[in-house]
């Protein structure tokens, strides 16, 4: 893993992440598409719909779906190709976010009913205290993995 590449391609995205310019999601995606050299406009706009446990119904975590979502930029297949690696990786992914931090659902991570209005940046201290380091070591994890 670049340590000084991912510290800066964060020091970029997290402060736009924390005023609320990208979700968990984008920031993810982003932030990898970037470490790995991968450029498009349309890297937030796939993601932006992810954010806040997808549309903002506190179901499954966007720093889950980004890092999917990464994994798939990353190892993914072209059509009729084989996606057993990309399967194997967001498969053992999975099992580290869990075990990690409990659980892959927004809610049950920040403390907010599935389903509950409203924005998690404003619930408590639940961007601070757990979106932001989360996504922090999630991109961690990916570029340590998947270099």
């Amino acid at each position: 893993m670049n340590e000084r590449k991912l510290d800066a391609i964060l020091e970029q995205k997290l402060p736009i992440f924390t005023a609320g310019g990208l979700n968990c999601a984008e920031t993810v995606l982003g932030t990898m598409c970037a470490y790995w050299g991968v450029e498009s406009p349309l890297i937030a706009r796939i993601a932006t719909p992810f954010g806040g446990g997808l549309a903002a119904t506190r179901g499954v975590c966007g720093a889950v779906t980004g890092a999917l979502m990464a994994i798939g930029v990353r190892l993914g297949r072209e059509e009729g190709g084989d996606r057993t690696a990309a399967y194997d990786a967001a498969r053992k992914y999975l099992d580290w976010f869990e075990k990690s931090f409990g659980s892959r659902d927004c809610a049950d991570l920040i403390g907010m009913r599935r389903g509950e209005a409203g924005d998690s940046r404003h619930h408590g201290d639940a961007h601070t205290r757990v979106c932001r380091p989360m996504v922090v070591a999630v991109c961690r994890h990916l570029a340590e993995t998947l270099p």
